[in-house]
């Protein structure tokens, strides 16, 4: 691998990357919650595949969220609304606003140096253990009964959930959290689909 020069009189271009967010406002949610709650589940219900049915699910909430709580550059408001104050662009002030409008910074921040690899061997030297031994899967007889997730359940951990990163379903938390009194009956569907229930 070559190392890479560059000259010390060329400027480099800056990078510009554009950052979509959810607009949730109040009133978005509100539409939402109203569409979310008349939306038709029967093709979770009829599903029979735990993937198809969890794909479908997946894509009717994104589908609602994409008519609801639609995506907008952050970017190019905290530009037009930085254009109409009068500080000097540059200045402390100039970006304290552009902090604030686009909530780049959050009252709690994370000061990481260059001990990563340190902090990584750390913890995992914290979770290894040499007398570890993967136990081995067992089958299943159909005459055992496995145990069934309830709704009140599903509900209860809906409402439990912190706020996290957006995972690979690109379904944010503020979906289960805040509206997890609408979506119970298919969620718990799904994992007793799982579970081999339905």
């Amino acid at each position: 691998m070559r190392p890479l020069f560059y000259r010390l009189d060329l400027k480099l271009k800056p990078v510009h990357r554009k950052v979509l967010v959810r607009d949730c406002r109040e009133h978005r949610k509100q539409s939402f919650y109203m569409a979310l709650a008349t939306l038709d589940w029967s093709d979770v219900f009829n599903a029979v595949d735990i993937n198809k049915a969890v794909d479908v699910l997946e894509e009717k909430i994104l589908a609602v969220m994409d008519k609801c709580l639609p995506q907008k550059s952050r970017i190019s408001e905290v530009i037009t609304e930085n254009k109409r104050k009068p500080a000097v662009i540059g200045s402390g002030d100039w970006w304290k606003g552009v902090d604030a409008l686009s909530q780049r910074r959050r009252s709690s921040s994370i000061n990481l140096d260059n001990s990563l690899v340190r902090l990584n061997d750390y913890f995992a030297n914290l979770c290894y253990d040499d007398s570890y031994v993967r136990p081995i899967n067992m089958d299943i007889p159909d005459s055992v009964k496995l145990p069934e997730i309830s709704e009140r359940c599903v509900w209860n951990t809906l409402v439990h959930v912190k706020k996290t990163a957006t995972g690979p379903d690109n379904l944010p938390f503020l979906i289960w959290k805040d509206f997890a009194e609408l979506v119970p009956p298919v969620v718990t569907h799904v994992w007793n689909l799982e579970e081999g229930k339905c």
